[in-house]
Order: structure tokens, then C-alpha cells, then sequence
């Protein structure tokens, strides 16, 4: 017995071919952007992610988050077998882009073989099984992630799930396994086992929406009449997906185990849900991007009536099916309607045996119904986000799924038609098949593509430019301070400056180690979230202590009349820039020598000992009687808008407890007033009490008598009236100033 036959693999190689060949009107004017950034943003990210892996989880490192480093391991993900491969191709090639991009670009022939085979699964081969695997390839879907989530928009895991999801539901997987001599069967398995693995370590959306339909499955063989014995044995390649995804989140369980954050990293509500999920109108419309004559009104009248609502990732353009997909329902809508009015209510279970299909009409029809109440608002994936995880929330990306369903159903319907079985109708119709699905899903994401690596790749030609020069100005190894303060990951943009763009420095600079990295909410990244808009000369000198040698300055974060009060303190303390880069949008400041000898004597990026400034308590202001700190060039503050504000002192480590807080106190413009600060501890309190006056720091010092390793209180009293300033939006009682602990 043959699991493929030698025109099946013909034909998924073929697939493969065309998808790549379809690609090309996207990626040919590209090729040559390889080893450049394609996007930044979210992209970006992904380049970071694919540098800092190590084989099977991602390695610390103190090029990124410098000096504490940077540690992705804290975010559970299972993108394994994608930084496996962009691994591999960086440690081959030595360049940081050149793996993602190109595993971008295979992902499109990849998709196409895979679904050419689940295709299969219904009946239907030959050229309309080719076009329709090549159609499910080249989704708006798989093009418009690729610039954003990569690694979601690869999808071969996603057909790799429905495959399985169909053998089992189908009951092939339970044919299948008991057929063949011994060595048969243990190809099958291995096969099988590869899919189970490929599935786990792909993403963690792709495996979570296999188990759902792998439930569905089951209850489908289940109502079938399948035996208990049979369903347990369908269950073992789900229960494996389950468990392998298991294994792979070890890494990131250690992590968050061994080295908690100080707050949550990621905060996720049952009704995200509902805001990501999916828009059923968009799926069923092809893509509004049309060049075909006489399109444009159509395209007008989509984009405006999708634009009148409230914009939502469901609602975005990617979103959008295609004509062959939205084609491709309408078949199978016939195909229900016209085959329930021929067959009788009861279905034969050998029905599908005797056409040679072993997926079934219903089946399909079952799984779409399933995936449209997973799809829509306040569906079942609320009932999922309340019930078992709300860390599930992008129900949206189930689109290409859905889309998938509607090619399979059509599939079933034609393969037993002369449409698919004669090649008179069906060549013609595949050469409209692929024709629409190249002007309509493929040529519209041409200039997209182009445009965006075309200014990304400046950036990145820039990034270079500016290593060669900061290289220059500063041969040694050394820590570069990066400003504006960022935090990683998903900040959002400052002004000028997209989410993630501080990495283009340091991706393309490793000769240094680059304080943008540290982990959100860790002791890697409190000490740069709590340092003021430029540090101050006291700061810098720890700086210096902890590696670092220079200043990097990103003047895009600013709005025009910041700059120039920033760049003369810049000046004034650290003298003229020493490389500028980017249209000297990038400057460069020394700080002096860095203090870099280890115990040993080597020099290095890291000091053998760090100052207990990189393990500073972390400061939290309650949002509800403190204000949004501020800052201006080496101060910051916080203003009360409560007679009474506390503040949460958290120690980062028990190597640092809380010994002692500082600061200084100011009154509002309406007058001196008299303010108590408390600091409170596990019952301690050291209080103080002080006359705030307007514009002049009466500064204040509070020591426990024994030191904290749990969090402590700084509680700030300002009885009276508060102030009303114009443009600040509350009353004002107190101003504290250069708040700190150690």
C-alpha cells in the first residue's frame, strides 16, 4: 500500500511550484532586500526574537537590556520551529534578516503542498485540486501578517492542524494506521508524530484552534457510532499536540517560576474576545483592492462601509476572503442544498468510501459552523476566554481557517463532477482560478511590499552606517544607553519613534550592548523606567560603574520645541555628539570612560559587580491619587490630586531591600502648605513632616530601622484645598520630585 501515489506528490510539488512562481509578482522586486528589514514594528520584534534563540528556548542576553539583559523566556510562546529555522539560515548566512524574510517567502510554496494534500483528502486532484491549494496559499490573510505577526502569517502549521483535524474526523486516521506492512506503519506514525510536533511548536493560536476542532472531531466520530476504544486512539494525537505544547512552554514556566516579574506582563479580560474577534462580513467579501475593470466602485463602496465603524483587527483589510474563496461557498452552498434534495435523511456511514472521498460534505459543513461560533462576537470564544483562558483572544485569526473550510467544501462538491474530472472544463477554469487569485490577492500586495522594504531597507542600510560610526568614535565593548526610555515589550510609539524601533541600533550593532530589551515589569528594566528624561550627573556616574560609555539620542521621540533645551544639556554635559546617524536624526553622546575590568583583569561589556542602582526598588504611584509622572531634562515628578497619595515600593531583589526613600516636596502654585510624608513598613513607619513651598524643593530623607525585602508605603498628606492649574485636568495638592530608594 502506497500513502502517495506518484501523481499526488507530482501534483503537491507542482502546487508548490506555482505558489512560488504566483509570489514572485510580490517578492521579485524584493529579492534583493534579503538581508534588509522588510518592516519595522512588530516584524522587528520578530528579527529580535529569531537572533536571541538558542535551539529550544531563547538565550538571556546582555547585548539587548544591557547591563541586566534581556530574557524573552518570560513570555510563554512556542514559535519554536520558525526560530529554529531563521536560526539556522542567521548562523549559516551571519546576517539577522535574511532567515525571517526567507522564511517568509517559503512559507507561500509550503502552504500550498500542505493544502494541496488536504484537498486531497477530499477526492478532488488534478488542475482544479492545483488552483484551489495554490488560491488557499495566497490569502489576503498570508500576506498582510507577514509584515506584522510573521510568525502567525506562516500558516503551515494551521493546514498541517486541519489535516489532522479531517483524518480523524473523517476516520481515515483510524483506517490508515492498520493498513500497510510494519515498516508502513511505521512511516504513518512517524508522520503522524511529525504533524503532532510541527503543530505544538508552531504558535500557540494554530495549536489551540487544532484542539478546539480536534474536539469537534471526536464528538463527530462520536455521534458516527465510533467505538470507545476507537476514540481513544483518535484522542492520542490531540492529547500528544496538547502535551508537546506543554514541553515546549517549560522554558518560559521556569522562568516566570524562578524569577517572577514584579507585575503582570500581560493582563488579558474575557471580553478582549470580543473585540478581537472575527467579522463574518469581511471574510465572505473579497478583498476591496480589485484591478479588474469596473472593480473600482465595488472596491469604494467596501472600504466606506467598512470605515464608517470603529476600526478592529477583525475589520482589517487582511481580513478580507477572496473571489475564488467567496466563489468557492457559494459552490458548497449548492452542493448542500442540491445533494440534500437528492439523498435520503439517514446517511450511509459507507457513502463516502464508495465515492472515494473520505471527507464528507457534512463534515465540512459540521467544522465551518464550529469555527463561525468560535469566529463571531460574544460567541463561543467568550465562553473559552471566561471559562478556560482569556490569554486566547485573537478569535479573528481563525480567518484562514474558515476560508480554508469553504475551499474544502467546494472541493467535495466538484471532485465528482465532470468540471473536475474532464480536463476540457476543468484546465480553462483552472487557468481563471489562478489568474483571479493572482490579480486579486497577490498583485495587490505588490506595492505594499515594495514600499514598505524599500523604507525599511534605508533604515536599515542607516542602522549599518551608524554601527560603522559609533564602532569608530568608541572601539571598545561597552554599554550604549538608549533615549527616549522605552519599555519592551508593546510601549507603543513615542511621538516619532514606532514600538521596537530602538531595536535597529542594536540588531545591527553587535560590538555594543543596548539598554533597550529589558523585560517590562523585571528587575532588568525598572532602573531605565525610573531614570529621568536625561540622566543626572549622580546617575551617570553609575552608569559609568555599571559598563556604560555613551549616550544614544533619538531626536524623533520629541516634538520640535523639546529638542533644542535637550541636545544643549546634552551638549553642555557630555560635549558634541561623537556619530550621528539616520540624517542625524541618531546622535551619539559620550559619557566618558566606562569602568569595564572584571575581577580577572579582562575587559568586557559587563562589570564583575553591578552598582545597586541597576537593583533600585521599583516605584508605583496609585493612579487613583497620583498623577502620571512627568519629567524635564534630569528631574522628574509626580503630582498628588488627593490630600492623601501612597506610592508602592516594591523591592527588585532580597540582595536590595528597602532601606531608605528620598525625594523632595513642592507645593502647588496657590501656596506654601505643610505636607507629612510616611514611609510604612510591616509596623514600621518613619514619618516627616514639611513646609512645601511653590517653585523651591524641601527635600526629605526616611530610614527604617530595619530593611524591607516586601513591599513598603510611602504615604504623602497634603491636607487642605487642592490647586486648579489651567491645562493640568485636576486639582493639585503636592509635587514630589526625584523620588528614590535604596
Amino acid at each position: 500500500m502506497r500513502y502517495l501515489s506518484a501523481r499526488t506528490a507530482w501534483e503537491t510539488l507542482i502546487s508548490a511550484v506555482v505558489a512560488f512562481a504566483v509570489s514572485l509578482i510580490v517578492f521579485g522586486p524584493i529579492l534583493g532586500l534579503l538581508n534588509s528589514g522588510w518592516a519595522g514594528s512588530d516584524m522587528l520584534s520578530t528579527y529580535v526574537n529569531a537572533e536571541a534563540w538558542s535551539g529550544f528556548s531563547y538565550a538571556p542576553t546582555t547585548h539587548f537590556g544591557f547591563p541586566l539583559g534581556m530574557n524573552l523566556n518570560y513570555f510563554p510562546g512556542i514559535d519554536i520551529t520558525e526560530n529554529v529555522f531563521a536560526q539556522i539560515v542567521t548562523n549559516i548566512t551571519g546576517q539577522p534578516f535574511v532567515g525571517v524574510n526567507l522564511l517568509v517567502i517559503i512559507s507561500f510554496p509550503l502552504v500550498a503542498a500542505l493544502m494541496y494534500l488536504v484537498i486531497r483528502m477530499t477526492g478532488l486532484r488534478g488542475p482544479l485540486a492545483i488552483a484551489l491549494a495554490v488560491t488557499a496559499s495566497l490569502i489576503p490573510f498570508h500576506w498582510g501578517r507577514a509584515l506584522g505577526h510573521t510568525y502567525l502569517a506562516t500558516l503551515y502549521s494551521a493546514a498541517i492542524g486541519l489535516a489532522l483535524v479531517l483524518l480523524i474526523g473523517s476516520g481515515q486516521f483510524e483506517r490508515l494506521r492498520n493498513l500497510g506492512t510494519k515498516r508502513q506503519k511505521i512511516i504513518f506514525n512517524s508522520v503522524i508524530s511529525l504533524m503532532v510536533i510541527t503543530i505544538a511548536w508552531t504558535g500557540v493560536y494554530f495549536v489551540a484552534f487544532t484542539l478546539l476542532l480536534g474536539l469537534a472531531a471526536l464528538i463527530w466520530r462520536f455521534a458516527h457510532r465510533a467505538r470507545l476504544k476507537e476514540l481513544v486512539v483518535d484522542a492520542v494525537p490531540f492529547i500528544g499536540v496538547g502535551v508537546m505544547a506543554v514541553i515546549g512552554f517549560i522554558p518560559a514556566l521556569l522562568t516566570l517560576r524562578a524569577d517572577p516579574p514584579l507585575l503582570s506582563l500581560g493582563e488579558r479580560l474575557p471580553y478582549e474576545s470580543v473585540t478581537f474577534a472575527g467579522n463574518v462580513a469581511v471574510a465572505l467579501l473579497p478583498l476591496p483592492q480589485s484591478s479588474l475593470p469596473l472593480m473600482g466602485a465595488y472596491n469604494n463602496k467596501i472600504v466606506e462601509a467598512i470605515s464608517a465603524a470603529p476600526w478592529g483587527e477583525g475589520t482589517a483589510i487582511t481580513n478580507h476572503g477572496t473571489w475564488i474563496t467567496t466563489l468557492a461557498l457559494a459552490v458548497m452552498l449548492v452542493g448542500i442544498v442540491m445533494r440534500t434534495r437528492r439523498s435520503p435523511l439517514t446517511t450511509n456511514p459507507n457513502r463516502a468510501k464508495a465515492t472515494g472521498a473520505p471527507v464528507t460534505l457534512a463534515f465540512i459543513t459540521y467544522l465551518t459552523v464550529v469555527v463561525l461560533l468560535f469566529f463571531i462576537p460574544w460567541g463561543l470564544n467568550y465562553l473559552f476566554a471566561g471559562t478556560v483562558s482569556a490569554q486566547i483572544r485573537g478569535w479573528n485569526r481563525l480567518t484562514p481557517i474558515l476560508l480554508w473550510l469553504f475551499l474544502l467544501g467546494a472541493a467535495v462538491v466538484l471532485q465528482r463532477t465532470r468540471i473536475a474530472r474532464r480536463m476540457v472544463y476543468a484546465l480553462p477554469i483552472t487557468v481563471v482560478v489562478l489568474a483571479l487569485t493572482a490579480i486579486d490577492s497577490v498583485l495587490p500586495f505588490r506595492a505594499a511590499y515594495a514600499g514598505s522594504a524599500a523604507e525599511v531597507g534605508g533604515i536599515t542600510q542607516a542602522a549599518r552606517d551608524y554601527a560603522t560610526a559609533v564602532n569608530t568614535a568608541i572601539p571598545d565593548t561597552c554599554g550604549i544607553l538608549q533615549l527616549p526610555y522605552m519599555g519592551y515589550p508593546e510601549f507603543g510609539p513615542v511621538r516619532g519613534i514606532h514600538d521596537y524601533d530602538h531595536f535597529w541600533t542594536s540588531l545591527l550593532n553587535p560590538n555594543k550592548s543596548w539598554s533597550y530589551g529589558a523585560v517590562k515589569n523585571t528587575d532588568a528594566s525598572v532602573w531605565a523606567s525610573q531614570l529621568p528624561e536625561i540622566p543626572n550627573p549622580e546617575q551617570v556616574e553609575q552608569l559609568r560603574e555599571g559598563g556604560f560609555c555613551a549616550i544614544h539620542f533619538d531626536t524623533r521621540g520629541f516634538i520640535s520645541e523639546q529638542l533644542p533645551p535637550l541636545e544643549q544639556y546634552l551638549t553642555e554635559h557630555f560635549g558634541a555628539p561623537i556619530a550621528t546617524g539616520y540624517e542625524a536624526q541618531w546622535q551619539l553622546y559620550a559619557i566618558a570612560n566606562p569602568i569595564l575590568t572584571t575581577g580577572d583583569g579582562i575587559q568586557t561589556g559587563v562589570p564583575v559587580s553591578l552598582p545597586t542602582f541597576f537593583n533600585q526598588p521599583m516605584i508605583t504611584a496609585d493612579p487613583i491619587t497620583v498623577a502620571p509622572r512627568g519629567t524635564h531634562l534630569d528631574f522628574s515628578w509626580w503630582w498628588t490630586i488627593n490630600p492623601i497619595a501612597t506610592f508602592t515600593i516594591t523591592p527588585t531583589t532580597t540582595k536590595v531591600p528597602v532601606t531608605t526613600v528620598t525625594g523632595a516636596i513642592r507645593s502647588p502654585e496657590c501656596g506654601t502648605r505643610p505636607v507629612t510624608v510616611k514611609l510604612q513598613s510591616a509596623g514600621q513607619e518613619q514619618v516627616a513632616t514639611l513646609i512645601a513651598k511653590d517653585k523651591k524643593n524641601t527635600e526629605f530623607t526616611l530610614t527604617l530601622p530595619t530593611p524591607s525585602t516586601t513591599p513598603v508605603t510611602l504615604v504623602v498628606e497634603a491636607p487642605g484645598e487642592g490647586c486648579s492649574v489651567a491645562g493640568f485636568g485636576g486639582q493639585q495638592f503636592a509635587q514630589v520630585i526625584d523620588l528614590a530608594a535604596s
